[in-house]
């Protein structure tokens, strides 16, 4: 059976996922026989599927696109204010995308970052119905399966047994869980699959999903000696951010690779400096009022 890496993504994410991109082949992490799929929907304009066929050809590449669209519930679990588009549910119907001779697919989130090779997710044996990392975050396994906890996985790197999820139809699974289980649902497809997927899960090292959890609960020093894949998880993007940390830092060096030019940080400075500046005088006017 074949081998895939799957990517979900709109125009929003156009360079951040290039600069991702880079980073996986300077690490060497995509296998040379692996198929690349592009999930996506009418966000992502003609021109930019052009742009990103010429943008893989450069990398001796090729990808497959494929409209997600028809599968996706109008009545997604999406709040006003919510930084997710309906692009992150797409991974949830993997199984009734790919073609049939796909084995194994790697699900990889657009706003990464390869500081070393995960190529070894391609061969994972797989057990259960899905591999992840866990996601660090205690509140969260409380907040899903009350106060004596249980398990809780990051789905910005997932490696996916398709056929056995197309065998046991999960995906009418994940819609069940989102039309009758929707109170629960706060990280958006990301609480799907843990409610649909509860104990029938496998960890991968948490090193290939070093999110916002990961470097709060883990000493920066072991982060650093051993992350495979950052994954700016939160709001705060390396591209929206006007200050420069370990990471962005790493971000920086990628987009310079790929566009032959620094990042503009400096540029960040002014909206920023104009929005604290906001927030402080709001609060000013509420303590005085």
């Amino acid at each position: 059976m074949k081998t895939a890496c799957v990517f979900s993504i709109d125009d929003a994410y156009l360079m951040p996922f290039q600069v991702f991109f880079h980073s996986l082949e300077a690490t060497k992490s995509i296998p040379s026989a692996t198929q690349l799929y592009i999930l996506h929907d009418k966000s992502l304009s003609g021109q930019s599927i052009n742009g990103l066929q010429t943008f893989f050809a450069g990398y001796g590449r090729k990808a497959s696109f494929l409209d997600a669209s028809p599968l996706i519930p109008e009545d997604l679990p999406i709040r006003e204010g919510d930084h997710v588009s309906p692009a992150t549910f797409y991974r949830l119907f993997i199984a009734e995308i790919l073609p049939s001779d796909i084995g194994l697919a790697v699900y990889l989130d657009a706003d990464m970052l390869a500081l070393r090779s995960v190529a070894t997710l391609f061969n994972e044996p797989l057990t259960e119905l899905v591999a992840a990392a866990d996601h660090c975050s205690p509140a969260n396994e409380i907040r899903l399966w009350g106060e004596r906890g249980g398990s809780y996985f990051q789905a910005g790197v997932l490696a996916i047994p398709v056929q056995r999820w197309r065998h046991q139809r999960m995906a009418e699974r994940f819609l069940e869980v989102m039309a009758t289980q929707r109170e629960r649902i706060q990280w958006w497809d990301q609480d799907v699959l843990n409610i649909a997927l509860c104990n029938h899960w496998q960890r991968l090292p948490v090193w290939f999903n070093v999110c916002e959890a990961t470097h709060r609960a883990l000493p920066i020093a072991q982060v650093k000696r051993h992350a495979a894949l950052v994954h700016y998880s939160g709001s705060s993007k390396p591209w929206n951010a006007p200050r420069a940390s370990w990471f962005t830092a790493h971000w920086d060096c990628g987009y310079e690779a790929v566009f032959h030019r620094p990042f503009n940080r400096r540029a960040l400075w002014w909206p920023w400096l104009r929005s604290a500046a906001r927030s402080r005088l709001i609060g000013q006017r509420k303590s005085c009022g």
